[in-house]
């Protein structure tokens, strides 16, 4: 059964007919068989603009859109700016037709700026394993965790359903629905978490639940889909809470995720399969110039600066296998979540401490080993 977009979603708006307009625009998008989360980004660009104008969508002359894009020009990225400019275009086009929208739309225009993202801003792996150690609950943990490894937009992350997730020998897949539609993904790091989660979740008798929940179900009882601005919201706050002094966000995260592929050795077609991206796509280009294929790293190795060893050293995203029970456990686990058992040096040494100090106070306090001996005949 083919998902549709829910027409109650479009908010109340003056005039009235406003609304009306964009339930057509709607029933028009699917049946040119636009995705439904592509429908929720045109709405989402529309509505604000119509409740702004307040007037009837095809009446509205060019200098009232022109005031709106110059206040919002002053507000909000070009990105966004772009992204209105582009979805006005279309929704004109459908309104009142190609010679009619261009001449109203004429003065204005998307920004030609090359796009340029940033190095410094760009998470790192030790970031992302940050943003996990951070996050209290299993369902928090999973979702940063595979917004890294799937490198997905969120709006596929969060639509993600629990059959969708199939578990093998060698990790896991996951299948999205995207721009380009549907594709499965290989999936490695987050493997454990999201075992875990699955076992944990209220709802995982039936696998058409969402993976990601919110902890409030409808009044129904039925499972509630963890919303975007929430995603939003956890990791501004995770970020915050890590002392991470960049931009912690789901577009962040697969900002971080695909320059890391880049760097790995991914062609431009396999960054166009992971990224869901279409063949006219510029996108690969932007991240393949970034990667620079590594060349400040293969510069140094080359001049013996940075040996293999010390590239081996970088934060691994892979799952830890515990050497007694075989179990695989998350990233930077310090711990077997099956049988305990210490997987790092440091837990190692944790351990160690523990027990010398608890045998020092035992010396030192010779009644505190009689009392606990006493306790466990207690509780035998």
């Amino acid at each position: 059964m083919v998902k549709r977009y829910d027409p109650n979603r479009i908010p109340d708006l003056n005039p009235p007919e406003n609304r009306e307009i964009l339930i057509r625009y709607v029933r028009h998008n699917e049946l040119n068989r636009v995705s439904p989360n592509t429908i929720t980004n045109k709405i989402a660009r529309l509505a604000p603009f119509l409740k702004w104008a307040g007037i009837v969508a095809d009446k509205i002359p060019a200098s009232t859109i022109e005031d709106y894009f110059l206040d919002r020009m002053g507000r909000l990225s070009q990105a966004t700016i772009n992204g209105d400019v582009i979805e006005w275009r279309v929704f004109y086009n459908w309104l009142i037709g190609a010679d009619a929208a261009k001449e109203l739309l004429k003065n204005i225009q998307k920004s030609r700026k090359v796009r340029e993202l940033p190095v410094e801003q760009i998470l790192t792996r030790s970031d992302i394993q940050e943003l996990i150690n951070h996050a209290e609950k299993m369902r928090d943990k999973a979702l940063v965790g595979l917004l890294w490894d799937s490198g997905a937009r969120i709006t596929e992350i969060l639509d993600i359903n629990i059959g969708n997730v199939t578990f093998d020998r060698f990790g896991a897949t996951v299948i999205v629905r995207g721009k380009t539609g549907r594709r499965q993904l290989r999936l490695v790091s987050s493997v454990p978490d999201l075992m875990e989660l699955i076992e944990q979740h209220p709802y995982k008798t039936n696998h058409q639940n969402p993976l990601f929940v919110t902890s409030r179900a409808y009044s129904g009882g039925g499972a509630r889909r963890l919303a975007g601005r929430t995603v939003n919201a956890l990791l501004d706050r995770l970020g915050k809470q890590a002392g991470i002094q960049k931009p912690c966000n789901p577009h962040a995260i697969r900002h971080a995720r695909l320059t890391d592929l880049a760097r790995e050795g991914l062609s431009e077609m396999e960054l166009r399969i992971v990224a869901g991206w279409a063949k006219s796509s510029n996108m690969p280009e932007v991240y393949l110039h970034l990667s620079g294929a590594d060349v400040e790293r293969k510069i140094l190795k080359s001049a013996g600066i940075v040996t293999e060893e010390e590239e081996r050293r970088e934060v691994a995203m892979n799952p830890v296998k515990c050497p007694r029970c075989r179990e695989m456990n998350s990233p930077g686990s310090m711990f077997c979540r099956k049988c305990s058992m210490a997987l790092t040096a440091s837990s190692m040494t944790e351990i160690d401490d523990a027990q010398r100090r608890i045998q020092e106070e035992l010396v030192r306090t010779p009644d505190l080993a009689e009392q606990l001996i006493a306790l466990l005949k207690k509780n035998k």
